[in-house]
């Protein structure tokens, strides 16, 4: 189980856009990836962008 914190994203991003901004912030491809959850989902009004503390489960 591997923790990110902050990882910011515009606040219409789709499901592959977040698998991507996981793969990328990990160093690791997307099909790596099994399984992630969302712990908490926040919105910065300052500069509208959205952030994400995930909790990710990944395949090496």
């Amino acid at each position: 189980m591997i923790k990110i914190d902050q990882l910011k994203l515009d606040v219409s991003v789709s499901e592959n856009q977040l698998n991507s901004a996981i793969a990328k912030k990990l160093r690791i491809n997307e099909k790596d990836i099994k399984s992630y959850h969302i712990l908490k989902r926040s919105i910065d009004a300052r500069k509208s962008q959205i952030c994400f503390c995930l909790f990710c489960c990944c395949g090496a």
